[in-house]
């Protein structure tokens, strides 16, 4: 697709304008989704004043005065650019990181919904907080008070902040990472929640689940979004294989009306294939309601290129 100056800044702005809503409740967003919004191979987003620009194809290199401008326009401090080599690789070695513009630290906070998180846009391909699930941490939140909490895959914890704000009664975050949990611990910070006793659990989610069944700790609502795949210590987990399994271990420690978010980026997982591998657990039959998910309205075309896919299920349950 060859463009002019003025056609391409027109792109780029018509995208922006169409978040325009969203800013009223965050300020950090997915300006540009590649194909959907027809600038295929590139990929803009937001935190406050720091913007990462990942670069799937090198042709937009040509429009980097435009792209400068148009961060600064929108008052930007901070833009770095992150180029694949291979347009579906995260590994580090395949991502060229370049610094546009650099007027402050790479390290921000964001706010979403009156909650503040702390990103850094030099941490490789995630900043520290998924855009994408942004609708959802919300729809988790508002069925949380006064129930127990178990954020699985936890990362930066940003679900266990939404809750532990909605009111839950307790909330455990569980990772394997003791650098996320770190992060989560200053997001609690950030937002002046004072940590429970068992609020940041260094630990394989799998293992974790084991364990809270043998201690009958149970709860009300689990939240599970693992990595595509993951090295742990009894191997490996992938989400076709290991998807069921972690799903059974998750009903075994679910309350009876309890609900449970189950979620995927493996761009090869169709909304079919998750439901299928959801319901092929015994204790499925539980469930009463089953409604697909996806990501967040920034995030048009998604499911059309690999770095924009969220397959996704809000589980209500018996």
């Amino acid at each position: 697709m060859r463009l002019s100056s003025s056609q391409f800044r027109g792109l780029l702005g018509g995208a922006a304008a169409e978040r325009a809503d969203l800013l009223l409740v965050t300020n950090a967003v997915r300006l540009v989704n590649s194909v959907g919004d027809s600038l295929p191979g590139m990929i803009l987003e937001q935190y406050d004043r720091h913007y990462v620009l990942h670069l799937l194809s090198p042709d937009w290199r040509m429009f980097r005065r435009e792209i400068e401008g148009f961060v600064r326009e929108r008052g930007g401090k901070y833009l770095i650019v992150k180029e694949r080599q291979g347009a579906a690789s995260s590994r580090p070695e395949d991502i060229h990181e370049e610094e546009w513009i650099s007027e402050a630290p790479s390290v921000t906070t964001v706010r979403e919904r009156g909650l503040q998180f702390e990103v850094d846009l030099k941490d490789g391909l995630n900043t520290g907080l998924f855009l994408d699930m942004r609708a959802n941490r919300s729809r988790v939140a508002a069925l949380v008070r006064g129930r127990r909490v178990l954020n699985a895959f936890s990362y930066t914890c940003s679900f266990g902040v939404h809750c532990r704000a909605a009111g839950a009664e307790a909330v455990e975050n569980v990772d394997i990472s003791r650098k996320v949990l770190e992060r989560g611990e200053r997001n609690y910070a950030l937002n002046e929640i004072i940590p429970g006793e068992h609020e940041f659990v260094r630990m394989d989610s799998l293992e974790y689940l084991a364990m809270a069944r043998k201690k009958g700790r149970r709860f009300g609502v689990i939240v599970l979004d693992p990595p595509s795949f993951a090295r742990h210590a009894q191997g490996t987990f992938r989400v076709k294989k290991d998807m069921p399994h972690l799903v059974e271990k998750a009903f075994q420690v679910l309350d009876f009306n309890g609900a449970m978010l189950i979620s995927t980026n493996l761009s090869a997982m169709t909304h079919d294939q998750l439901e299928g591998l959801i319901r092929s657990v015994p204790e499925a039959k539980r469930i009463r309601t089953m409604t697909p998910l996806g990501q967040d309205q920034d995030f048009p075309g998604s499911g059309r290129i690999p770095e924009s896919c969220l397959t996704a299920f809000f589980v209500q349950c018996d």
